[in-house]
């Protein structure tokens, strides 16, 4: 599935905003990152070597 040609296509094609269109990809694909990050960094503090 291709985010950007489904999401910012639509909302761009129904709204004709550009400007809100990038943003709004730019805050999705964002949102995503940090949640993946997040869930890596749990990951991680979970195999982490633990010090004596």
């Amino acid at each position: 599935m291709d985010i950007t040609s489904t999401l910012g296509g639509i909302t761009l094609n129904q709204t004709g905003r550009a400007i809100e269109a990038v943003l709004l990809l730019m805050l999705f694909y964002l949102a995503i990152s940090l949640s993946i990050s997040a869930v890596m960094n749990v990951y991680n503090r979970s195999i982490m070597l633990k010090e004596r």
